[in-house]
């Protein structure tokens, strides 16, 4: 966000938006994000557990759903770096489904039975003043891959829940 209203950064992709004057702000798509494991005979609550940021919205479910859960020993600010962390290492972590699809389908990952998965919406935010071409163009880029994800959750929404 302070990239946005420093105007540093064209546009930010983010699950839990601040509204700002002069920033617009649009819907991409809801995520769902799964607690996967390495190992399925892993234990709940999970000393490996690895906390990656996904923002408020995602810290308040989390918190609901698991009050008296320690506080983790590693966290991440990056999906990537920690997806990076539990296959190296070994642990468990809460990752957005269409992050981990394909290492669940090759079994690298394993999705924690019996917990629940949360949701949370990704949102593009960007600068109202701006109308140059180069910006509207990559907009209109995220605004069809925004659809094209949309699109593909409701072909797969009941079989990825259920894996």
């Amino acid at each position: 966000m302070q990239g946005l209203v420093q105007n540093t950064l064209d546009i930010g992709l983010m699950y839990t938006p601040e509204a700002r004057p002069g920033l617009g702000l649009e819907r991409l798509f809801d995520e769902t994000l799964i607690l996967v494991t390495t190992d399925r005979m892993r234990p709940w609550p999970d000393p490996g557990y690895v906390h990656v940021d996904w923002g408020t919205e995602f810290f308040h479910q989390f918190s609901l759903h698991f009050p008296d859960h320690p506080p983790p020993a590693l966290s991440a600010n990056v999906g990537w770096l920690g997806i990076q962390q539990l296959l190296t290492s070994g642990g468990s972590a809460y990752f957005p489904l269409r992050m981990v699809r394909t290492l669940l389908a090759k079994n690298r990952l394993h999705r924690v039975p019996d917990i629940p998965h949360f949701s949370v919406t990704a949102h593009m935010v960007y600068p109202l003043s701006r109308n140059d071409d180069f910006l509207q163009q990559a907009l209109a880029g995220l605004r069809l891959l925004g659809r094209e994800e949309r699109r593909g959750q409701t072909m797969d929404t009941d079989i990825s829940l259920s894996l």
